[in-house]
């Protein structure tokens, strides 16, 4: 890929610099400033539109993209398609010029080059960010080519708007022109004499299938990156991809009839509105709420958290719970310090939950050895195999403390053993030890109540990193 970008890269300006400089020397063409730099005058207030509008969904119904993903980006593609016409169309009303094609057709050649450029010194490092800029590039330079070739074109005017030298054109008594066309023509020289319409075709049709291409990959693509990417950065991108699939089609925007503007406005207006006032979740695309449990093996209490999409999960999820209500000493929510894949702005509410099942004696143990040193002593934490994993945490006075072995028995169960300074001057340190507790989502009350209460756009996951937390502190 990286050979035929730069071939690309080099190819297409010469190309684009043979027939330009066939024209001008044909004097079949000349550049008026008239009518240059419209088209990135209407790159930059389509951008400003698009990428404002994507703000805008983030600020207000940012989870809309994982519900309606179709609508925001009709809706920022429709927006991105008038704002464009508004600026070509109105310019070319104001201060008409016979090159604007011509003129934008160059600049977005230009712009492609550009990004392709870019894209190429980068993914020598990276992943490629605009793969599909070879294609663009490759649509605006066809389409310039065809303009170029036109002005190159002779200028004898035959019936049905076939422009042939007239040198070639052959007379005789019966009068059957297309006949004696056939035989005189030189094939060589047809392209020449461009015809206008079949011109008008190639760029239209050029510009038509690559579109048609880049929203196909950008749909198949778009499930399975959206799943992993935060509501912000999705719209951004959704904004970026919408403008640049329109793009193209500004080179015959300013002739475009006022009822396809129309139709695009009407359909901004619809899934703008829609997107930005839609409920977010659906069953399809519900919320996803993140439940841990933390059990407390010294006095048996225990604590629920439930984290989720805020202003959701404290108002229309959490208050339904028969636990939540029925635990008055601890009935806490708030912001949660990190956000949830996909979920940015996530808020938690901890509360005593439904008892779990009784955990085995030696799920978890810690105990403390004296040593030959007066101030140091072991600490010890046993975990059974029921156990995946294990920490080791103090609270409050923090020691100076290192692991200094591990030992397996052959029943499973693992001893770490850890060396801890103390000082005797100050207070009692405390030790608390934890290991996430391997047990099946079906024997946890309180999970099967999370799902059993949670509304059908909401559903209930065990965090990856911890389900259910068994716990014991020690004074040291």
């Amino acid at each position: 890929m990286f050979a035929s970008d730069i071939a690309l890269l080099i190819g297409g300006p010469i190309l684009a610099a043979i027939l330009l400089f066939e024209a001008n020397r044909e004097h079949k063409i000349h550049v008026e400033s008239r009518g240059l730099f419209r088209f990135p005058v209407a790159l930059l207030f389509s951008t400003v539109a698009c990428l404002g509008t994507a703000l805008l969904f983030a600020q207000v119904n940012p989870y809309v993209i994982y519900s309606y993903p179709n609508a925001v980006f009709f809706s920022l593609f429709a927006l991105g398609f008038i704002v464009l016409y508004a600026v070509l169309a109105g310019s070319a009303r104001l201060r008409p010029t016979p090159h604007q094609t011509t003129a934008v057709l160059g600049e977005m050649f230009l712009l492609w080059w550009i990004i392709l450029a870019i894209d190429i010194e980068r993914g020598l490092l990276v992943v490629r960010a605009f793969f599909f800029a070879p294609f663009l590039y490759m649509s605006s330079l066809i389409g310039l080519a065809a303009m170029l070739l036109q002005a190159i074109r002779g200028h004898a005017v035959l019936p049905g708007d076939v422009r042939l030298p007239e040198d070639i054109v052959p007379t005789g008594e019966d009068g059957n022109l297309a006949s004696k066309l056939k035989m005189h023509l030189n094939p060589h020289k047809l392209w020449r004499y461009w015809n206008p319409n079949l011109r008008r075709v190639t760029i239209v049709g050029i510009t038509l299938v690559t579109q048609l291409g880049f929203f196909i990959v950008l749909m198949v693509m778009g499930n399975k990156w959206i799943k992993f990417q935060q509501p912000r950065s999705i719209l951004l991108v959704d904004a970026t991809s919408a403008l640049f699939l329109v793009l193209p089609f500004a080179t015959f925007m300013h002739k475009l009839h006022w009822t396809i503007p129309s139709t695009f406005s009407l359909v901004f207006i619809g899934t703008f509105f829609f997107s930005l006032f839609i409920f977010p979740f659906t069953s399809r695309a519900p919320a996803y709420l993140e439940f841990t449990q933390r059990l407390s093996l010294d006095n048996g209490t225990n604590t629920v958290t439930l984290t989720g999409p805020r202003g959701y999960l404290e108002y229309d999820i959490v208050p339904h719970l028969p636990s939540f209500k029925a635990s008055t000493d601890l009935h806490v929510c708030g912001e949660a310090p990190m956000g949830l894949v996909g979920q940015p702005e996530s808020s938690f509410c901890i509360w005593h939950g439904l008892p779990p099942p009784k955990a085995p004696e030696d799920l978890l143990m810690i105990q403390k050895l004296p040593t030959t040193s007066a101030t140091a002593i072991k600490v010890l934490v046993i975990y059974s195999p029921n156990c995946r994993g294990f920490g080791l945490e103090f609270t409050g006075p923090q020691p100076r403390w290192e692991g200094i072995s591990r030992s397996e028995e052959a029943s499973g169960r693992v001893i770490e053993t850890f060396k801890v300074w103390v000082d005797n001057d100050k207070p009692v340190y405390k030790a608390k030890a934890s290991c996430v507790w391997d047990i099946k989502l079906k024997h946890v009350p309180a999970f099967t109540e999370a799902e059993a209460f949670s509304p059908r756009w909401a559903r209930v996951r065990g965090d990856s990193r911890a389900l259910m937390i068994a716990e014991r502190i020690t004074e040291i």
